[in-house]
């Protein structure tokens, strides 16, 4: 979807909003992830580098803007990176612990390629997500807040882009 939004529709700016789980145990649900960086354990990027790792990460403007709008606004908010996986709930404990080690904060599904895709084509992109899952507690949102709640990161990538 984001080369079709960047080649069909000229899209110069695009921000992601979804959900995440995070590792470690004192980010609380509802909590805002601004992702400045993605790692991935997915095969998208190893098509075009190969054995090569690329650092995906967000446009520094849309970035600061971001962290600067949720600080002003006292938003509960983490920033720094995520990891990307393919499978969601797949069991990778002890990956999980190495990706903590590092200081990723959450994972989620998109927003590596997404970053890799907007810095290919030279237009911007950020990732904000909030915590629908703690994979460390365990704890998890309700299908009710889910679906009502998680207005923050909205409120926050209307705010970046106005």
């Amino acid at each position: 979807y984001a080369t079709e939004l960047i080649k069909d529709y000229n899209a110069d700016t695009l921000i992601r909003v979804g959900t995440c789980g995070a590792f470690a145990a004192d980010i609380k649900l509802g909590e805002v992830i601004i992702c400045m960086a993605a790692s991935s354990d997915s095969g998208m990027n190893k098509l075009s580098f190969g054995s090569g790792e690329f650092a995906a990460h967000a446009d520094a403007e849309l970035f600061v803007k971001a962290v600067n709008i949720a600080r002003e606004n006292k938003l509960s908010y983490r920033a720094g990176g995520v990891v990307s996986t393919d499978a969601f709930y797949a069991p990778h404990h002890e990956l999980e612990k190495e990706w903590q080690a590092h200081g990723v904060l959450a994972t989620d599904m998109e927003t590596a390629i997404l970053y890799s895709i907007a810095l290919k084509h030279k237009v911007r992109a950020l990732s904000i997500l909030t915590v629908s899952d703690n994979l460390i507690t365990d704890e998890h949102a309700s299908q009710e807040d889910r679906r009502s709640s998680f207005t923050q990161m909205m409120e926050l990538a209307l705010d970046v882009v106005s």
